[in-house]
């Protein structure tokens, strides 16, 4: 067991954040690398989407480098290899939602997929070893599709190799891990169907058996980031809010004209009977052809059903 008492709070880890450096280099070797704190020799980041370096639902190499585990590592002096793709990405990252299909980056790859690039220094390891849909069980085990959840960017970044595997072959004395947002996030994002929520024992026992591991290695410290409370991100706003924007009621901010919004989101200042003020509803335009893609409602039977988080989530959902 990797004792808690090893490890920076995410406050300190915040503060680290706090300043950050651009260089655009495959393998970051900073200035400050022959003075570097020996704590930070070797770093690994385990995690998902976000340590892994998507942006706007794309990544290439140069949201990698955007990464907070790059920036981290630049801070820390200290050496880390990424598993770079090539522009315009895999997929490319959003440009505008507003389109069928939303516009990204160009020029389109094939098969929407730019596949690794050619690094001039081969890595000989990967020091962000986060990819992309990771769930918690994913960081041990890329095979056992249902509970994996593998995709085509495990194999482009890892190739053979779990992120466990990968984390032990750098045998770090530092780490960061951010994992378990997918474990909920995708409950919610397909409109609250909280059966895809990872059980509770389950998630635990993942991420024991992870920390586990870890600790079987040369680490010295690191960061455990916990479960985002997924209600509160960006994809969801109250109905009360779609009502408010709809209706002209907040300055600056409009949706195309074919998006209506029904009056079961506006606030039960407005309307008695309506329930806009507490419901989550998710972000998720479709074409103007689609009536469901132009129509949100504050109803339990809308095709964009609100989101209400189930007890088993292994987050602080609230």
């Amino acid at each position: 067991m990797l004792r808690t008492t090893r490890l920076f709070g995410t406050a300190a880890f915040g503060i680290l954040l706090g300043v950050i450096g651009c260089n655009n280099e495959n393998l970051f070797t900073p200035a400050n690398y022959l003075t570097r704190d020996p704590l930070f020799d070797r770093y690994v980041s385990v995690g998902n989407s976000i340590t892994a370096g998507l942006q706007s639902g794309g990544i290439n190499d140069s949201t990698q480098l955007q990464s907070y585990a790059v920036l981290l590592s630049r801070q820390m002096g200290t050496p880390f290899f990424v598993p770079l793709m090539n522009k315009a990405g895999c997929p490319p990252p959003i440009i505008s939602v507003f389109s069928n299909p939303p516009i990204r980056v160009g020029p389109p790859p094939p098969n929407g997929c730019a596949l690794r690039e050619t690094q001039p220094v081969p890595p000989p390891y990967l020091n962000n070893v986060a990819v992309p849909g990771a769930y918690a069980y994913s960081i041990l085990d890329n095979f056992n599709t249902p509970l994996a959840h593998p995709n085509a960017l495990t194999t482009f970044f890892l190739g053979g190799y779990t992120q466990m595997e990968m984390l032990k072959k750098v045998d770090p004395t530092f780490v960061t891990v951010w994992i378990g947002n997918n474990d909920v996030l995708t409950a919610a994002t397909v409109g609250g169907d909280t059966t895809l929520i990872t059980d509770t024992l389950a998630f635990k026992a993942s991420y024991r058996t992870m920390l586990d591991s870890i600790a079987t290695t040369s680490v010295r410290g690191g960061v455990l980031i916990g479960v985002a409370n997924v209600t509160l991100i960006p994809f969801f706003s109250k109905g009360s809010t779609y009502w408010a924007i709809k209706n002209g009621l907040v300055p600056g901010a409009a949706f195309p004209p074919k998006f209506a919004v029904s009056n079961t989101c506006a606030p039960m200042a407005v309307i008695p009977i309506a329930i806009g003020d507490s419901v989550l509803v998710p972000f998720r335009p479709r074409p103007a052809a689609s009536p469901i893609s132009t129509r949100t409602r504050c109803s339990p039977r809308c095709p964009q059903a609100p989101f209400r988080p189930s007890r088993q989530s292994p987050g602080r959902v609230r």
